[in-house]
């Protein structure tokens, strides 16, 4: 079972929050686990919260959403911080499970990698200004996005799923927060693994993903998660790697030049479309964070909090790290 020994079963026996508060349901997506919908919350006019409904009854499911609801509660903390979306509660009738979210808004982080005007289309909403300074607008999303993956890891989960989809833009908040822990793994009770099953998304995933072991090293904690941050800072910096092939097709010549980044900018050195990336990096000691997150052997990265911490996340200042 996905679902580890110590996690708690009896989550399911009593609602945390009552489904007779929530009216006005609007359909946003349908997957093949359930389907997610906008909701009024206690006669509200406007919807203030965003249900994911999980079919129990199909094959998976069962397993996939009672750990997504014991990962959320586990991350209660994290909500309150601003790193995840905020978990309201759930509830379960009729075979299905539902996890209440605040809506915090809809525009993802892949929806704006789509824009040509990346990273302009979010400046506002980030910055709280328009500057026109791209570096500026990268490098505080690439902040929030370590920061949000650390305070996961120190409640020892790892997402698993670190992808563009899964950050969500809190314009209340002027940030993006992780979303979906459907595929999440608990450390310590080792709660959703399976080392035959690979739930992650294989675009976004590190080279060490698996059969042998799940797509998940567990003793190198959460450096999948930091791997998958690093090609996200990459497709923000690289117009070229926007898509879901793109950056399969990065991994794969990365690997061809076995990891080493220095060799994989020389073949694009002159390239149009990547010279404002390399400039920024140059810039602003970027290539020390790519480094220490691309590094074949998970091992050998670097933890989220050090990401964090670097001279890129620090937006103008604070001291670059070694290894």
């Amino acid at each position: 079972m996905l679902l580890g020994e110590k996690a708690d079963y009896a989550l399911l026996e009593r609602d945390s929050v009552r489904p007779e508060r929530f009216s006005d349901f609007k359909r946003l997506a349908r997957g093949n686990y359930g389907e997610v919908f906008l909701a009024c919350s206690d006669g509200e006019e406007d919807p203030s919260v965003v249900i994911k409904n999980a079919n129990l009854g199909k094959l998976n499911s069962y397993d996939f959403a009672l750990a997504e609801l014991y990962m959320n509660q586990k991350l209660i903390r994290c909500g309150k911080d601003g790193h995840v979306a905020r978990f309201v509660g759930h509830y379960a009738e009729g075979g299905i499970l539902s996890l209440v979210f605040q809506n915090e808004g809809k525009q993802t982080l892949m929806d704006a990698l789509k824009a040509r005007n990346f990273p302009a289309n979010v400046e506002g909403a980030i910055l709280g200004t328009e500057t026109g300074d791209d570096a500026r607008v990268i490098r505080r999303i690439s902040s929030q996005l370590f920061k949000a993956i650390d305070a996961v890891h120190r409640q020892k989960i790892v997402h698993r799923d670190i992808k563009g989809a899964n950050l969500l833009l809190s314009e209340q908040d002027a940030k993006f927060k992780l979303i979906d822990f459907g595929v999440a793994c608990h450390l310590p009770s080792k709660t959703n693994y399976r080392e035959d099953l690979q739930p992650h998304d294989p675009s976004y995933c590190p080279p060490e993903a698996v059969p042998a072991e799940g797509g998940l090293v567990l003793a190198a904690g959460g450096a999948f998660d930091v791997f998958s941050a690093g090609l996200l800072v990459v497709q923000m910096l690289f117009p070229p790697t926007r898509s879901d092939q793109a950056i399969k097709r990065f991994k794969s010549n990365l690997a061809v030049c076995d990891y080493d980044l220095a060799q994989w900018r020389e073949s694009l050195e002159g390239v149009k479309e990547y010279k404002r990336g390399f400039e920024l990096l140059d810039a602003h000691d970027g290539w020390s964070l790519l480094q220490g997150c691309l590094r074949a052997d998970p091992r050998k990265r670097i933890t989220a909090g050090k990401a964090a911490s670097s001279k890129w996340c620090a937006e103008g200042g604070g001291f670059p790290f070694f290894f």
